[in-house]
């Protein structure tokens, strides 16, 4: 006897795992296929880039989206047993005296110490 399934979800990348996570959690049956091969949410899903821009500002909601999102992927890791969230170090080359300028402002903002980095 087959089970009876609510939802098929192709693909376990961080959407697809993101959607099965919450229907299971409503109480839906849900299969999820997947081919275990590489796919984009591997290299780029979920990309969070906390300074932006050439007036390198802050992401907009960062402070508060930041932390949730780490939470988030945290929670998803655990319940898939999997790694949803890979912080990394980004360097930033600085292509003009405007930007040089803006740097030397924002590093000094208590605001944005979290996210620069003097080099």
């Amino acid at each position: 006897m087959t089970k009876h399934v609510d939802y098929l979800v192709i693909g376990q990348g961080l959407a697809g795992s993101l959607l099965s996570w919450e229907l299971i959690k409503q109480g839906c049956n849900v299969h999820l296929i997947d081919n275990q091969k590489e796919n984009a949410s591997q290299i780029a899903a979920g990309l969070i880039n906390p300074i932006t821009g050439m007036r390198l500002v802050k992401s907009n909601e960062l402070d508060t989206l930041l932390p949730f999102a780490k939470k988030l992927y945290y929670e998803l890791g655990q319940f898939f047993r999997q790694n949803f969230y890979i912080e990394k170090s980004m360097q930033r080359i600085i292509r003009s005296n405007k930007e040089l300028v803006k740097f030397q402002q924002r590093i000094k903002d208590d605001s944005y110490l979290e996210y620069l980095e003097p080099t």
